[in-house]
């Protein structure tokens, strides 16, 4: 994600998930440009669900990290993980949370 650019997924994944089945792996090579930062997030995000039965979503990802300002990974987790709570509500969490930042300040 570069400033003043829309959220932008990397592509769809091309392997079985890490630790589901033993085998090779294809590797991709991605750079990450100054002021740009790469989120990496497990379906406990995307599937969070609201007191109303909504799920928080992709598109609401994108939403919330198009207009964050490129600051640190871990002001971006906090962003992330506090939104996901703040969405739930009372609601207990569902799925296991993983979000992973790297912010290039170069």
């Amino acid at each position: 994600m570069q400033p003043s650019e829309d959220a932008q997924p990397l592509g769809k994944a091309a392997n079985p998930p890490l630790g589901i089945f033993e085998g090779q792996f294809e590797m991709v090579t991605e750079t990450i440009q100054p002021n740009a930062a790469l989120l990496v997030v497990t379906d406990g995000v995307t599937e969070a669900g609201s007191p109303n039965g909504d799920l928080f979503g992709t598109d609401r990802l994108e939403e919330l990290i198009t207009n964050w300002q490129v600051n640190s990974a871990q002001n971006l987790i906090q962003l992330v993980t506090n939104s996901v709570a703040d969405f739930r509500q009372t609601l207990p969490q569902q799925d296991d949370i993983t979000v992973f930042a790297l912010v290039n300040r170069k």
